[in-house]
């Protein structure tokens, strides 16, 4: 807090706690449900609620939330929403973003093929310009990560990153980095870890 000597008044300009332990606690076709930990401030007044179909969050407005869970009831099949959070206090602090959260919304039709074990598919096509596609397989609800890496195993991409229902799942590559920039041509590596499998496959992107 910074006091005035002369005015003899104080201004409020310590920020909030970040919201803490952001989680997928449901997805499906009927909607997305995301908690965190409650905020332990004094002055907190509300949270932001940031949702997005792209990791960038680029020209999305918050979403104002005072309990700390939010319920995305706008989603669609195929397409991956991702989600984040800041508080916010009653002198109008706000804190620095949450982890991101994300999660890829299964169609009906996939959700209802359950897999007897875990796998990942070689994507299609390979080699791809612009973009391609990856399998993989649930045969449980978990929380799964998926990141492309370059060849000197840089992240490149995180793909997935957040909980999955059971079943046969889909995920695009669009050949884009984190900031929505175009990767140059070459072979990359794309990793998943679900549970306790974890596998790897390469990938080769020619423009």
């Amino acid at each position: 807090v910074d006091s005035d000597p002369v005015a003899g008044y104080s201004i409020d300009n310590i920020v909030p706690g970040v919201p803490q332990n952001l989680a997928v606690t449901s997805s499906s076709t009927e909607g997305v449900s995301v908690e965190w930990d409650v905020s332990l401030d004094d002055d907190f007044q509300y949270y932001e609620v940031y949702r997005s179909e792209t990791s960038d969050f680029s020209t999305v407005e918050p979403i104002l939330q005072v309990e700390n869970a939010f319920a995305d009831d706008d989603v669609e099949a195929s397409h991956t929403y991702y989600y984040m959070v800041k508080a916010v206090d009653a002198n109008g602090n706000v804190s620095d973003a949450s982890n991101t959260v994300s999660t890829l919304i299964t169609s009906i039709a996939d959700a209802g093929v359950v897999p007897t074990e875990f796998s990942l598919d070689q994507n299609y096509p390979n080699p791809f310009n612009p973009s391609t596609q990856i399998r993989f397989g649930l045969p449980e609800a978990t929380n799964v990560t998926m990141t492309i890496y370059n060849i000197r195993g840089q992240a490149v991409r995180t793909l997935v990153n957040g909980y999955m229902h059971a079943g046969y799942l889909t995920v695009t590559w669009d050949g884009k980095d984190n900031t929505g920039n175009l990767v140059s041509s070459g072979t990359y590596i794309y990793r998943i870890t679900a549970g306790e499998f974890t596998a790897t496959n390469k990938l080769v992107l020619m423009r």
